[in-house]
């Protein structure tokens, strides 16, 4: 059990590192896969692991709730095109005037016009 844990831990420590590490060479494109990929492993757990676990206690209704939560965020994500933290992204090089800022995390503030400042 310990070992497993340290195995998660790990690996989520190697995934953030390679991120880190790899973070101004990659284009939109090959992270858009990368996303796509991880969407795909996480509905492919919960089809192999919860699902099945749900049908055998006999609760068919979490089983549809289960499947439509996972689509719903989809179709939002898709949807949604950049404006989940209030501004959409048009230029290829962005800059916000507050501080304790990272340009790639996103972050909150009212809308404006970034190319203005």
């Amino acid at each position: 059990m310990l070992l497993t844990g340290f195995a998660l831990l790990f690996s989520g420590l190697l995934g953030g590192i390679i991120a880190k590490i790899y973070q101004g060479s990659t284009n939109l494109v090959r992270f858009q896969w990368l996303l796509t990929f991880c969407g795909g492993l996480l509905f492919s757990t919960a089809i192999l692991h919860l699902v099945p676990e749900v049908l055998a206690y006999g609760h068919r209704t979490e089983n549809l709730w289960l499947l439509s939560g996972f689509f719903l965020q989809f179709i939002l994500e898709k949807f949604s095109a950049g404006i989940e933290h209030g501004h959409l992204h048009h230029e290829a090089q962005h800059h916000c005037d507050h501080p304790l800022h990272d340009e790639n995390l996103p972050h909150n503030h009212p809308p404006k016009d970034h190319a203005a400042t």
